[in-house]
């Protein structure tokens, strides 16, 4: 092997999965007895419950949820480095009193470089802390 031949590094994840491996989705319907639709969503140890109320008409469709008064805010998520994470909380952020930080927005500017901008599109106030 020439020293310009990249050597292929292995390793492995604490879980045994393969790199390119996804941890395993599961969901499970009608979760939440008073909401018109809800999933518990489990992707790996992460477990999240998705519920909405629902008000359909003829010619329309209204999802009920929160609103700025539901959501205090007020917190800094721990993203573990996880983009998703992170964005979503930030989008979160819109609807909530007080401002919705999150410990690490770097992988953000990888994945998603034009998220910030957007974001700013739709009224957010992006600080960047330190």
């Amino acid at each position: 092997m020439s020293p310009e031949t990249p050597q292929a590094q292995s390793f492995a994840r604490a879980d045994g999965r393969a790199p390119d491996q996804l941890r395993s989705i599961r969901f499970q319907n009608h979760i939440a007895p008073h909401a018109t639709g809800s999933t518990l969503i489990e992707w790996g140890s992460t477990r999240v419950i998705c519920g909405v109320t629902v008000e359909e008409t003829e010619d329309t469709l209204t999802v009920h949820g929160l609103g700025a008064e539901g959501v205090p805010g007020g917190a800094t998520v721990a993203s573990r480095l996880d983009h998703r994470i992170a964005m979503s909380f930030l989008c979160l952020g819109l609807a909530a009193r007080a401002p919705v930080g999150v410990d690490d927005g770097g992988p953000i500017a990888t994945s998603f470089p034009v998220f910030e901008p957007l974001m700013q599109g739709l009224g957010a106030a992006i600080r960047r802390a330190g």
